[in-house]
């Protein structure tokens, strides 16, 4: 196997990228548009971009690591914030070997001298995670997995329908949206709208979404640019399902779906008007999302993102870990300073504990 360094996105071959397409891809927060658009919007001016491709003898492209590296810094990070919502091998086919293209990325990683490695949102015990652990030991990286997030979710059943489905919700959920909902109707002109693809009617959507996001109990967007560029991005590569909807025509709740090519669909954004909180908008909408995933096929997986939110668990009743590692090279100067330090923190730690 051979590993190639690109230092740009325009230096990767078109074979390549193809690979980590969305499409090719699957997963959306695996594939090169994503890396691009959270690069662009979040990095472009505080960290150079490192990509690593694992070819074989043949020179057939086997997966791809979107990195970067922190200016003035010797050390190699996950092209990761808090953007997103899971990290691993892009353009991995399903019978690729995964544990050999994970040790030729760690000799390269050994070659290039790097003080750390942090990569972050890996999903604990899969095959990429397990690799990663061994092979870093294996070429003197000393690894310290911590625990990140939950992440609930859910594999449909098969032949279950959104009826099925929804009759195994908790009765006080079911019984507040029915009883919210109705209220709702009754008081008010009621509308959703579901945008799923480019045009003036996403145009809108965008601004009505961050009108609500602005209005909700969430922090405000540190970089502004990113989400709406994400929207029109995901809905070029057909994977958006945007929920607004509308109380007397006034935007009250918004919830942005990635439904990707393998019938997995991602719940990455909700929010809702605090004003219109006590009427339960939130959950109204989330029914009405649901439903579509089912009726459209987009429910094989559902996955409520990283958080341990009550509301998540309401919806979705499977949960795993994500993990992060900092894995620090024992075989540099730079390394075994940050290996004192840590192995310091770690004491400290443990007396204060006794």
């Amino acid at each position: 196997m051979a590993v190639a360094v690109y230092e740009s996105f325009s230096s990767i071959p078109d074979t390549v990228a193809e690979r980590c397409s969305v499409m090719a891809a699957a997963r959306f927060q695996l594939s090169l548009p994503w890396f691009r658009n959270l690069y662009d919007n979040v990095y472009a001016l505080d960290a150079s971009l490192r990509v690593y491709a694992v070819n074989d003898e043949g020179g057939h492209f086997l997966a791809a690591l979107f990195c970067i590296v922190p200016n003035g810094r010797r050390q190699l990070r996950s092209l990761t914030n808090f953007y997103s919502l899971e990290y691993g091998l892009s353009g991995l086919e399903k019978d690729a070997p995964v544990d050999d293209i994970v040790s030729e990325l760690a000799k390269c990683f050994r070659t290039e001298g790097w003080a750390q490695i942090d990569f972050r949102l890996l999903f604990e015990g899969d095959r990429v995670q397990q690799a990663l652990n061994l092979s870093l030991k294996e070429c003197g990286f000393a690894p310290e997995w911590f625990f990140q997030f939950e992440n609930w979710y859910r594999n449909a059943k098969a032949s279950e329908t959104f009826d099925d489905y929804y009759a195994a919700r908790p009765s006080r959920m079911k019984n507040t949206i029915k009883r919210k909902g109705n209220k709702l109707h009754r008081e008010h002109t009621v509308r959703i709208e579901i945008i799923e693809e480019s045009g003036p009617a996403l145009n809108k959507a965008v601004d009505d979404y961050v009108t609500i996001y602005n209005r909700s109990w969430k922090e405000p967007e540190p970089y502004v640019d990113f989400m709406p560029a994400m929207i029109r991005l995901a809905a070029r590569e057909g994977i958006l399902m945007l929920g607004v909807l509308y109380v007397d025509d006034a935007p009250a709740a918004a919830q942005l779906w990635l439904c990707e090519p393998d019938g997995r669909s991602v719940i990455y954004k909700l929010a809702y008007d605090e004003a219109f909180k006590s009427q339960s908008v939130g959950s109204v909408l989330s029914k009405t999302l649901f439903e579509k995933a089912f009726v459209d096929g987009r429910a094989v997986e559902i996955d409520y993102g990283v958080g341990s939110e009550g509301y998540k668990k309401e919806w979705l009743e499977q949960q795993r870990n994500m993990v992060g590692v900092q894995a620090i090279n024992t075989r540099s100067a730079n390394g075994v300073m940050r290996l004192a330090i840590r192995n310091a923190k770690t004491l400290i730690k443990r007396l204060l504990r006794k």
